[in-house]
């Protein structure tokens, strides 16, 4: 059970770094253009 949570919070965590890593260069173009 605490295995899942970490596992889930890992996945979050990817989750919301790989957004970001989207989000960010898009909000440099926009911060550029």
């Amino acid at each position: 059970m605490i295995m899942a949570g970490v596992i889930s919070l890992m996945a979050v965590r990817a989750g919301t770094n790989a957004g970001i890593s989207k989000v960010r260069p898009i909000l440099m173009i926009y911060g550029v253009t």
